[in-house]
C-alpha cells in the first residue's frame, strides 16, 4: 500500500483484487484488521467508511438507471446534462 500524506489530504493506493485508490480529508493513514471469510486481513479505514456508507448512492444510481430519457442521436454534453439533471430528479422525486 502506498501512503502520502500532505496539509491534512491523504492518499492512499492499496490492492484487493483491484487498485483501489482513496483521497481524504477526515481520515488517517491507518489499516484496519478485518476478518474476511477464514483470513484475517488489512483494508485502510477510508475503505471500511466508503464501504459502511455507500448504500445511499448506491440505491440512486441504480433507480435512476431505470428511468433514462436518453436518446442515441444527441450530443455527448447534452446527454450528461439530461442524465445528470433529469436523474437527480426522477430519484429525489
Amino acid at each position: 500500500m502506498a501512503k502520502e500524506s500532505s496539509d491534512g489530504i491523504v492518499v492512499q493506493k492499496w490492492r484487493d483484487r483491484r487498485d483501489v485508490l482513496t483521497l481524504s480529508t477526515k481520515h488517517e493513514d491507518t489499516m484496519v484488521t478485518v476478518s474476511r471469510r477464514r483470513a484475517t486481513i488489512s483494508k485502510p479505514a477510508t475503505v471500511l467508511y466508503y464501504n459502511q456508507n455507500k448504500q445511499g448512492i448506491d440505491a440512486s444510481d441504480q433507480m435512476a438507471s431505470y428511468h433514462t430519457c436518453l436518446r442515441r442521436s444527441i450530443r455527448w454534453y447534452h446527454k450528461v446534462i439530461v442524465e445528470i439533471l433529469l436523474g437527480t430528479a426522477v430519484v429525489n422525486a
